[in-house]
């Protein structure tokens, strides 16, 4: 009876003295067919037996980004070797190859870019018109990345026609947008135009962040949407990305100036008829002048 007495004691001692981990195997990282990719499994509450996958990380649109996937060849470094996908499902656990989650290419990939401050390529598709540019700008403050982006979104991208994404590397990042259907390379000349002028300008204060708090959580509404965002956000080098969900994180930057150093600017024509070289020759030259001013 006494052993007994002091084993229960010493059981109580040691669960009393212990820090228990309990792990989330709602999201965890398991590898597929090669050491370059990787699989995020996240498990939803849904009827039936759901499974969606989605890519994520390096080389995948953010899930924040509006563009249509069917541009991601044009804006996205799809020499990245790091690929990873979230698969949501609702009910087991399913068992996927690699075949099965690999999305096929809409377009083929682009050519190298041209050097200098900026590109002009061209891609002949028969079933769209739509003119991209790229903006690679290091940023002044790299931590307030998400207000930043949906800065320039609320501005630039809430029009008809017009899309947007950023991208990032950790170190520098990429401002894309894409004008569908464009009425001539002026018009979409005068777009570029408006970005560059607007990131040019070191006095430009973050004004009602609540808004673009709003616009930023719209994004984000069930655990797979999280999961895609956060993967997303590590690849684009931001630290802590889970702070952003925290509406005071954005209130503290009501008023704070930003600013980004221009590097280049890459611009994407395609079109079902082949650009008028007079046009070009025109986009090629402002965007020469355009370039003088960063």
């Amino acid at each position: 009876m006494f052993k007994k007495i002091t084993f229960i004691f010493l059981l109580s001692v040691m669960f009393n003295s212990c820090v228990f981990f309990v792990t989330d195997t709602s999201r965890a990282i398991h590898p597929i067919m090669s050491d370059t990719s990787s699989l995020v499994y996240v498990k939803m509450v849904s009827s039936g037996n759901a499974v969606n996958t989605y890519r994520t990380g390096l080389g995948a649109m953010p899930t924040w980004c509006d563009i249509n996937e069917k541009y991601a060849n044009f804006l996205l470094d799809n020499s990245l070797s790091k690929k990873m996908f979230a698969v949501c499902y609702s009910n087991k656990r399913p068992l996927l190859q690699e075949d099965q989650i690999l999305p096929k290419n809409t377009f083929p990939q682009s050519g190298e870019q041209g050097k200098g401050l900026f590109s002009v390529e061209e891609f002949f598709n028969p079933f769209s018109r739509a003119y991209l540019f790229s903006i690679s700008v290091a940023p002044s403050k790299y931590d307030d990345f998400f207000i930043f982006y949906f800065d320039m979104y609320r501005k630039f991208c809430q029009k008809d026609g017009i899309s947007c994404c950023m991208t990032g590397n950790g170190n520098d990042f990429k401002f894309s947008m894409v004008v569908e259907e464009p009425e001539n390379v002026r018009q979409f000349y005068m777009e570029i135009d408006s970005v560059v002028t607007y990131m040019n300008s070191s006095h430009e204060e973050y004004q009602n962040v609540v808004a673009l708090y709003g616009l930023f959580s719209a994004t984000i509404y069930d655990k797979c949407r999280f999961n895609r965002w956060y993967y997303d956000a590590i690849a684009a080098g931001v630290i802590s990305p889970e702070s952003f969900i925290d509406l005071e994180k954005w209130k503290q930057l009501e008023g704070r100036t930003t600013w980004a150093r221009i590097k280049r600017i890459d611009v994407k024509l395609i079109d079902y008829q082949k650009i008028s070289l007079e046009d070009k020759k025109w986009l090629e030259n402002s965007l020469k002048d355009l370039g003088e001013r960063f």
